[in-house]
């Protein structure tokens, strides 16, 4: 029997990080990007992404990007981030610009004037959450952190991962949504791709949704498709979303 992706993910845990083990961390640019990060463009408030990786205890920290008003204002954010089953708010802060990106944040001039919708209010909101008392391990681990920037997401990955100082992240989540508005796709072939091809930014994780198409050097891993219900002004039911992983060549 195939497993679930969070069986595969467990497989490959991620130890806690240190700088999690404090009370209320402050938010540490160089701490928070030691640890492994799910980036998420697009993201809404879709919260499946964590509740994959943190059950199988794969990942502790998340970088999610979206700019559409009326689904990720900040204050939207914050009544969601109360609702994560689980866990309380242990931290929640607003962060200024430059604590996120020391050297500034340049985006290139192709993501100028290209978006269909109200844009919220530029912002970068740090939380950290709690494992609740009655809740254990199997649960998910005992802290999470989140930095939930408002802006647009293919800036977003540019500036944060390819830009200033080379991350990769552990896990993308490609999630084109149709209608959504988005002036290029999250997808093979896209801009994010493409800045990742480009700069050797690739994740070793991709969770890929309908109707997205799997980047070029991925491969299918043989689980169960995660479902899940987007809230992006369609309401659509039913998303499947399978996991692939990097297909590094072999080396000469």
């Amino acid at each position: 029997m195939r497993p679930t992706i969070i069986e595969n993910l467990s497989t490959d845990s991620e130890p806690f990080p240190e700088w999690l083990k404090e009370f209320s961390p402050k938010f540490n640019l160089k701490n928070f990007f030691s640890s492994r990060t799910v980036f998420y463009p697009g993201s809404g408030t879709d919260g499946q992404p964590i509740r994959l990786c943190s059950t199988a205890h794969a990942a502790h920290t998340f970088v999610y990007a979206d700019y559409m008003d009326y689904m990720v204002s900040e204050n939207k954010i914050v009544r969601k981030v109360n609702k994560i089953r689980g866990y309380d708010i242990e931290r929640l802060e607003s962060l200024d610009e430059v604590l996120v990106c020391p050297k500034g944040w340049s985006p290139r001039e192709c993501f100028s004037g290209h978006h269909n919708f109200e844009l919220t209010t530029p912002y970068y909101l740090y939380v950290v959450l709690c494992r609740k008392r009655n809740f254990g391990n199997r649960h998910g681990p005992k802290k999470l952190a989140i930095l939930f920037i408002g802006k647009d997401g293919f800036e977003t990955f540019d500036i944060l991962y390819c830009q200033n100082g080379r991350r990769t992240p552990y896990m993308i989540v490609v999630q084109d949504h149709g209608f959504g508005g988005n002036f290029n796709c999250f997808g093979n072939g896209g801009l994010l791709y493409e800045y990742a091809k480009q700069h050797n930014t690739q994740p070793q994780l991709l969770l890929v949704g309908q109707p997205s198409e799997v980047w070029e050097g991925y491969i299918r891993m043989r689980t169960h498709p995660a479902i899940t219900r987007l809230e992006d002004g369609t309401q659509r039911a039913g998303i499947r979303r399978r996991l692939y992983r990097r297909d590094y060549p072999a080396a000469s």
